[in-house]
């Protein structure tokens, strides 16, 4: 062993795409530098660039070499970045769809069979193709343990899961912006000197009618803070079906599944009564307030 232990990192997970550039995608920005250091270097004088050109860098976003991976019937299955410097690269995919609950976070695990990777750069807002696509087989490694279920299935599951949970996350989102923005109402409210006593009761029975919503779709608050046990809400079991089934090739279990079945049946309810709240009695709260002159605040619309 020596007078020490050899450690390294692990390589990374899934197929590794190997690409090679030339050349470095420059920014605006880089190449007026590497323009202007060249007159400098021979004696000449540099121009100011201009307002616009100085507009047009700042909100340039960096050029960057975009990867793309099909399936076998040409559905774009994950799209991932790799660096524009000029060199030899190595990206990992880790043979995953992205996430069909949230924009971030880890998606299933694609099923066995032939896909194409296809290369791109994004210079300028433009999408330029290189190279020619690679086809490239995954399959699946070791004998599980337990009775293969069918890919096709298992991801049909994980797309229904993921896509409830997606819609769960959007009410909880909606509901949380709501109760914020609320809160500022009130205090607007209270602050206004000509406020009309009656605006600050709508709002705050609309408040209190959103919290037990909350306590609803996410869980009683009041009770989980004193270490109290509650019951699984619509986002627990819609959680449980869909991130149960990411961590294994052997699909979603009969508790996923009826996880599932439950959220699907209690979250439509839900939903309709967030709707009404949301879109027609704090929109009619909106209204009033723009009505009386109150002064903006966040979620409101322009002022009239």
């Amino acid at each position: 062993q020596g007078d020490s232990y050899f450690t390294a990192p692990n390589p990374p997970f899934g197929a590794v795409l190997t690409y090679h550039l030339r050349d470095s995608l420059e920014t605006r920005k880089g190449r007026r530098q590497a323009r202007e250091a060249k007159r400098k270097a021979a004696g000449e004088d540099n121009l100011y660039p201009g307002w616009d050109a100085l507009k047009r860098e700042e909100r340039e976003e960096p050029p960057t070499i975009l990867i793309t991976i099909h399936d076998s019937a040409g559905n774009v299955v994950r799209r991932i970045t790799g660096p524009a410097s000029a060199g030899l690269h190595r990206v990992a995919w880790d043979l995953r769809h992205p996430s069909f609950a949230s924009p971030a976070g880890e998606g299933p695990l694609v099923t066995p069979g032939t896909y194409q990777v296809r290369f791109a750069k994004r210079v300028e807002d433009e999408y330029t193709p290189l190279g020619e696509p690679e086809s490239f087989e995954v399959v699946t490694m070791g004998t599980p343990s337990l009775p293969q279920q069918d890919a096709e299935r298992v991801l049909e599951f994980q797309r229904q899961a993921g896509d409830l949970l997606r819609r769960i996350n959007s009410g909880a989102g909606r509901l949380r912006e709501t109760l914020e923005q609320l809160d500022q109402i009130q205090s607007a409210l209270r602050r206004f000197p000509s406020t009309d006593t009656s605006l600050l009761q709508q709002a705050r029975t609309l408040e209190v009618q959103l919290l037990d919503m909350r306590d609803t779709l996410l869980g009683d608050s009041t009770r989980s803070s004193r270490s109290q046990l509650t019951a699984p809400t619509p986002y627990d079991r819609a959680q449980n079906a869909y991130y149960g089934t990411l961590g294994n090739t052997h699909g979603p279990t009969a508790t996923m599944r009826r996880e599932y079945e439950i959220a699907a049946r209690q979250y439509p309810e839900i939903e309709a009564t967030l709707r009404k709240r949301i879109e027609t009695d704090f929109a009619e709260l909106r209204s009033r307030l723009d009505q009386a002159g109150v002064p903006w605040t966040p979620g409101r619309d322009l002022a009239p």
